[in-house]
């Protein structure tokens, strides 16, 4: 696949790929959200687990124009262009 004009089709296919890759992630505002939730609700509660939504791999935002994908590491990201290589003349 080629990402080239394809915006919001591209946004959702690679969302999809990171999805049945490293499991759901919640939007990144709701991410932070509930990280920071977890983080006080533990300091009274011991053992409280944090939310499945939370995933430490990658999350996303798909703000007003601005569709993004936000990946932990090289690692990540190396194996999603193995999985996805971009044609240069598309």
């Amino acid at each position: 696949m080629s990402p080239n004009h394809k915006g919001v089709l591209w946004f959702n296919d690679t969302k999809v790929w990171f999805e049945n890759t490293y499991g759901y992630s919640a939007e990144i505002k709701d991410w932070h959200a509930m990280l920071k939730y977890h983080h006080t609700f533990d300091n009274f509660v011991e053992g409280a687990e944090l939310a499945s939504h939370v995933n430490f791999n990658w999350s996303w935002t798909n703000g007003y124009d601005d569709l993004r994908v936000y990946i932990k590491g090289d690692k990540e990201l190396g194996f999603f262009k193995l999985a996805n290589p971009v044609d240069s003349k598309g």
